[in-house]
């Protein structure tokens, strides 16, 4: 196939893909795999689940620096280094589920780093609380990203394997993000991401068109300009 062809066969899967993204995220609720570990999870990816259950507060881990989410931008991958003019965190904290007592991983949302040392009371609920997640693949870091250093407590990457050991879970953990949590009052920290985050990509389709127009728009000025000079 030409270069074209394959170029529009890729827009065509990314589009594809995205829309199968937003249908997860917008059907009904899911019920929570029966299985452990990240790997039993998988089959969960991007669908809503709802559970009831306490998180484990004195084991959060906090990860970045981050910029605060967009509500929408690709919160992940280029965002491992945080660019934007507030700078913070993210928080992860243990998860046990009420019903069958599991340990998930869950990030809670975005913390300022001007508070994340002395978050209010209201953001660290003890009382069983309902919450709205969605499981998702693992995070993929960039070259640039430094390793994590669990015995340091230095988290600059989520890696639910790593987490989970330096808890003492013996497998890997799933890994979900909060949307919803039952109670919290509006406008506290973390701030959570929303659909929109987990949808896009970091390269989305307008995107590979702006690119596609740019380097048409060079090649054409390449012609005429060799058209004129050797004419």
């Amino acid at each position: 196939p030409s270069p074209r062809g394959i170029f529009l066969m890729g827009e065509f899967l990314q589009v594809e893909l995205i829309e199968k993204r937003r249908h997860s995220l917008e059907e009904g609720f899911a019920d929570p795999p029966t299985g452990k570990s990240f790997a039993d999870w998988e089959i969960a990816h991007y669908n809503r689940i709802r559970l009831k259950g306490i998180y484990l507060h004195d084991y959060a881990m906090y990860v970045g620096p981050r910029s605060s989410p967009s509500g929408g931008a690709a919160a992940y991958g280029g965002g491992l280094v945080s660019s934007g003019k507030e700078t913070g965190y993210y928080l992860v904290t243990p998860f046990r589920m009420s019903e069958t007592g599991q340990v998930l991983l869950l990030n809670r949302g975005w913390v300022p780093r001007s508070i994340k040392d002395n978050l209010p009371p209201e953001s660290l609920p003890k009382e069983e609380v309902s919450v709205l997640i969605v499981p998702r693949p693992l995070e993929k870091p960039g070259t640039l990203v430094a390793q994590n250093d669990p015995a340091s407590g230095s988290w600059f990457f989520i890696d639910p394997e790593e987490m989970g050991a330096s808890l003492g879970i013996p497998f890997t953990p799933p890994f979900c993000e909060v949307f919803e949590e039952a109670g919290k009052p509006t406008g506290t920290y973390p701030k959570h991401l929303c659909a929109g985050d987990l949808i896009n990509f970091h390269v989305m389709p307008i995107t590979h068109l702006a690119y596609s127009a740019t380097w048409y728009g060079l090649s054409a000025a390449i012609a005429v300009g060799t058209f004129y000079r050797f004419r």
